[in-house]
């Protein structure tokens, strides 16, 4: 799959469209020319071949003096054309766009905590194509990866004290954690068990808002009609964000 970033798009698309609404007067063959080439320059880059040809046909008939007023027609068909097959040319090329805007400054400052998470990678990545339910999976993978992590460096003492009095659905103890691969493997707990474990060291507020995550990360991982947005996603992977912090400055 291709990415480009979603400015990119949105900038060829306007210029081309605010070419298209000049008016034959005096100069318009030097601003036109200025810009197919400048939009010549991003097709290029982003290999939209189709779209480039129309520019590059366009930019042949503009020449490099001073053009007739009878060539206005045929130039513009041409940058109409570039336009227009911009929009055909991105979905045919399966191009993902990228919104950048959609990654915050607290988004980005995560990294001081987590460090370069493969999780909170994936996370990005579905947050900047807009891929909202992935997001959300990848946003709550990436809290409880971080948690892991928290109880093995922090309250693994504690936390296996009160594991391995529990049984399992067999009528099994829970054996205890020695390192963070053990909550994904063996006889491990899940992950609303390993919460709750954890509540007296981290307090109900902090406790109710992962329990809560995670109740939203349920909702949006299944099958159903729950709706998503742009803004609502950006909340949810806030609330991470709150819990992270949180647990971060906590012994």
């Amino acid at each position: 799959m291709r990415e480009y970033r979603v400015h990119d798009y949105y900038y060829l698309f306007q210029v081309l469209d605010g070419a298209i609404q000049i008016q034959r007067k005096l100069g318009w063959g030097d601003y036109l020319r200025g810009t197919v080439e400048n939009c010549m320059r991003y097709t290029e880059r982003l290999q939209l071949s189709i779209t480039h040809a129309h520019l590059q046909s366009a930019r042949q008939r503009l020449g490099n003096g001073v053009v007739g007023d009878e060539h206005f027609e045929g130039i513009l068909l041409h940058i109409k054309s570039a336009r227009n097959s911009l929009m055909h040319e991105t979905e045919r090329l399966n191009v993902a766009v990228l919104n950048d805007d959609a990654i915050s400054a607290r988004v980005k400052n995560l990294t001081q905590i987590i460090g370069h998470n493969a999780f909170y990678l994936e996370m990005l990545q579905c947050l900047r194509v807009e891929a909202f339910r992935a997001t959300i999976v990848n946003a709550w993978a990436l809290c409880m990866d971080y948690l892991q992590g928290w109880i093995v460096n922090r309250r693994l003492q504690e936390f296996n004290a009160d594991l391995t009095k529990v049984k399992d659905r067999k009528g099994k103890f829970y054996s205890p954690v020695t390192e963070k691969a053990d909550f994904w493997t063996g006889n491990y707990p899940n992950e609303r068990l390993v919460i709750d474990k954890i509540r007296p060291f981290i307090g109900d507020p902090i406790h109710r808002r992962i329990v809560l995550a995670l109740d939203e990360r349920n909702e949006f991982a299944h099958a159903n009609g729950s709706q998503l947005d742009l803004d609502k996603t950006r909340g949810y992977v806030s609330q991470i964000i709150d819990v992270i912090e949180q647990l971060d400055k906590r012994s």
